[in-house]
């Protein structure tokens, strides 16, 4: 019988009351995307890391073996229930020890900050071949218009987060949503990047103004861009961050931080790569 090792903290909910229907948004190998009452939960393999929005199989799980796949996902029938998820003929019930991965992004001290700026750099200039890196380190010349744009919301948020520029910096933020490449585009996970950074100040009084004016953008927006990144953004909107990024705040010192950036990097297409952007740019101009 397939198990469920545990599930993130904001969507222990699902499994609080009544037996639920879900509709199955969409199917990759070792991660199947459901809705519930309107929320995107990623239910994965024990090989994918958290994110805010997850709930994880104790094991490896390949869905496409098990007959789930973009073509057929209207016929299977999804119910959560407190102790288990069934999928068509599939049972996973909780383990005994069922773990609640707390997706809350800590405030940390000014040192812990300039330790992760200056990793972030060194890994987002290994990788600024790709995705919104580009971005920040190639010149104009040499970009298509995809990237063009990028560049022109990522240098439009820089000064004005140099400037406290409201007006300007809703404008830029807004501008970036659902742009560039990706699943996830890669403006999405900049703003992703951007706004976790931002809860990680804490009470700083330019932070807090900042984030409210990315939220307002992002709210105002937020139709521009698909469904799975409109369900991370709203996620970092509220201050919950995937695993990786907690690693990220929690490590102890360059190297173990820069090694969990190096596996962050390896996310998606470019999506770590991406938010790493996003992370950097709100510590260069606010740390």
């Amino acid at each position: 019988m397939n198990k469920l090792k545990g599930c993130s903290s904001p969507v222990l909910w699902i499994f609080s009351g009544k037996p639920m229907e879900a509709g199955l948004h969409s199917v990759f190998r070792h991660v199947l995307n459901m809705v519930i009452q309107g929320q995107m939960i990623s239910f994965i393999s024990a090989d994918i890391p958290w994110s805010p929005l997850s709930v994880r199989a104790e094991g490896i799980i390949d869905f496409e073996k098990l007959g789930i796949n973009e073509g057929n996902k209207g016929e299977w029938q999804v119910v959560v229930q407190p102790e288990k998820i069934c999928i068509g003929k599939y049972e996973f019930r909780k383990i005994p020890d069922f773990e609640v991965f707390d997706a809350n992004i800590p405030s940390i001290d000014t040192d812990s900050l300039l330790m992760i700026r200056e990793a972030a750099g060194q890994v987002i200039g290994a990788n600024k071949d790709r995705g919104f890196a580009r971005a920040v380190y190639s010149d104009s010349s040499d970009m298509d218009l995809i990237a063009k744009d990028l560049k022109a919301g990522y240098l439009n948020i820089k000064e004005a987060l140099k400037f406290r520029d409201a007006g300007r910096l809703k404008k830029a933020c807004a501008s970036l949503l659902g742009a560039g490449p990706g699943l996830t585009p890669s403006g999405d996970d900049f703003l992703c990047g951007m706004l976790q950074m931002l809860w990680a100040l804490g009470a700083d009084a330019h932070g807090l103004k900042a984030r409210n004016i990315i939220a307002e953008a992002i709210e105002e927006k937020l139709y521009q861009t698909c469904d799975i990144s409109k369900a991370y953004l709203m996620q970092s909107l509220r201050g919950y961050a995937g695993e990786l990024t907690q690693e990220m705040l929690s490590a102890a010192n360059e190297q173990e931080c820069r090694e969990c950036m190096i596996r962050m990097s390896q996310i998606g297409h470019s999506s770590g790569v991406d938010m790493l952007c996003g992370v950097w740019t709100i510590l260069d101009a606010m740390v």
